[in-house]
């Protein structure tokens, strides 16, 4: 099954494949980030991949079991393998200004040495929403990049009780994420429509703090499984009860078809041109990056991205599902 749409200068593509060798081809550069999560090492079954650069993110945080130890030796393994040159990026995950700039400096330099835009490979399985989304954003609105492969492999969580899955600790600072900025307008309301997830509380949190006034919903239902759209739906009762959210305010799309999400986004068109919106990121990774294209599309939406005060340890792997999402600025010039 392959989604396409297009809005405004962008157009995208989407399928899902059973092996993450269906994923080949060449690539200016990739970027991807290790994990505890063993999705970060689904994307090394793509054999038939080569890159001209690759840039891992290796995170301070490690875990105690030595998962990190072992995925980050063979994602760098792979990385040395398909690519040409590879230039690691280390720091905290949560300092999200000065990671970004050595992502941003990066890729400009990369843009520079080869004198045209960048196709990209984005692994998305395990990066932070903040770095994905920005990405995407910075690089097609700048003219850094005219294509982007985005691959994303499916989760299956740890059994577990009716309690949620905390994928983070503490509290949440909320901020917008670069080349999502959006416009404020003083003097105009404020709407927030919130991708929702496993972590309801903390999500009711963060809307109670900006108390908007006016509040949709995006809900991956389907789930990659049923049994996780009606957790999310479970765990984000309280926001649906808070703020009385009616149904033709929420949007239901598919946990992992990021296109399709967009396609369903833009069906609904919830926003109001004279309304401050915010696109706040706390469900799914494929509906972040899908709320970035609808603000990309329209122009006007900030996106929002969650730094927790800590990311906890959650044996997630992979379902077995991948898949590839391709996003082209349609009005330039092609690369090759």
């Amino acid at each position: 099954m392959i989604t396409r749409f297009r809005d405004s200068y962008l157009a995208g593509t989407s399928d899902c494949f059973n092996s993450a060798g269906e994923l080949k081809g060449y690539f200016d550069v990739f970027l991807t980030a290790s994990s505890w999560d063993s999705r970060c090492i689904s994307i090394t079954k793509a054999q038939d991949v080569k890159l001209g650069e690759a840039m891992p993110m290796y995170f301070d945080v490690r875990d105690t079991l030595g998962l990190r130890d072992k995925h980050d030796k063979i994602l760098s393994d792979y990385c040395k393998q398909v690519s040409e040159r590879t230039t690691s990026i280390h720091g905290s995950s949560r300092d999200v200004q000065l990671l970004w700039s050595k992502i941003h400096t990066g890729l400009i330099k990369i843009a520079e040495e080869r004198k045209r835009p960048l196709h990209l490979l984005l692994d998305i399985s395990t990066c932070p929403r903040y770095y994905a989304s920005a990405v995407c954003a910075v690089g097609l609105v700048s003219g850094l990049m005219d294509k982007i492969t985005v691959f994303y492999a499916e989760a299956t969580y740890p059994e577990g009780a009716a309690t949620e899955i905390a994928f983070t600790g503490g509290r949440w600072q909320t901020v917008p994420i670069p080349g999502l900025l959006g416009r404020y307008q003083p003097e105009s309301k404020r709407f927030y429509f919130v991708s929702v997830g496993f972590e309801g509380w903390k999500t009711l949190r963060v809307v109670a703090r900006a108390d908007p006034d006016r509040v949709s919903v995006l809900i991956p239902d389907p789930g990659v499984i049923p049994e996780y759209a009606e957790k999310a739906y479970n765990h984000n009762s309280e926001l649906f009860d808070s703020y009385k959210i009616p149904e033709d305010q929420i949007v239901r799309a598919h946990a992992a078809d990021a296109i399709g999400v967009w396609k369903a986004l833009s069906a609904a068109a919830l926003e109001r041109q004279d309304e401050n919106s915010y696109f706040l990121c706390c469900g799914t990774k494929p509906h972040s990056l899908a709320f970035a294209l609808r603000a990309l599309s329209l122009g006007f939406p900030t996106v929002l991205y969650n730094v927790p005060d800590e990311h906890k340890v959650v044996l997630t792997e992979p379902n077995g599902k991948f898949w590839r999402y391709v996003i082209e600025d349609v009005t330039a010039f092609p690369s090759e």
